[in-house]
């Protein structure tokens, strides 16, 4: 009887301690979990006919609008139809993962999930969407003048160079925010 006691004890002290280190670390494990779920879901859509029509390619399409615009302003002479923008000596395709779509959906997804208070994800939720397709013009416009002036740049530019400074840039924004939210919440308490 007293064998079976203290092993009652010694188990219910691992899981006690195994609950409160759960509890101690769980808003951490449901954001993981959250921003995994929302992504896979995410990602599931990205694939789907609907989204190709009513998100991808009206997404698409306003880059290559807009991007051919300021590009025609810098004097480029460019046009654009559907997702390609072109001029005489280059053109370029806005394809899948050029759209922006994948880090706005992760950084909105990562404010909204991240357990503080919701006034201070406000700023951010407005603000990323409209930062995020500033950053890809410039990327676009940028990797078109690289196709035009170094062409032999642009293949490293679009895959290696771009990729890491919109994943990083995208990052540090939201470490960023995050520090922010933590003060506002931390001095109002909302």
């Amino acid at each position: 009887m007293a064998k079976r006691k203290k092993r009652q004890a010694k188990t219910g002290g691992i899981l006690s301690g195994l609950k409160k280190r759960f509890s101690a670390r769980s808003p951490i494990l449901l954001f993981c979990i959250g921003l995994a779920f929302i992504m896979a879901l995410y990602f599931w859509a990205y694939h789907q006919d609907f989204f190709n029509t009513y998100f991808y390619l009206p997404v698409v399409h306003f880059y290559a609008d807009w991007g051919s615009r300021l590009l025609a302003l810098m004097g480029q002479g460019t046009s654009h139809t559907g997702a390609l923008i072109a001029n005489s000596e280059f053109s370029i395709n806005i394809g899948k993962g050029c759209d922006a779509l994948t880090p706005t959906v992760l950084f909105m997804a990562a404010v909204l999930i991240f357990p503080i208070a919701f006034r201070p994800k406000i700023p951010a939720l407005l603000l990323a969407p409209v930062g995020i397709a500033l950053l890809n013009f410039l990327r676009i416009t940028s990797l078109f003048l690289i196709g035009i002036y170094v062409p032999s740049f642009f293949e490293l530019a679009h895959i290696e160079i771009w990729q890491a400074v919109f994943i990083a840039i995208c990052f540090l924004a939201w470490v960023y925010w995050l520090g922010w939210a933590s003060k506002k919440t931390a001095l109002y308490g909302s």
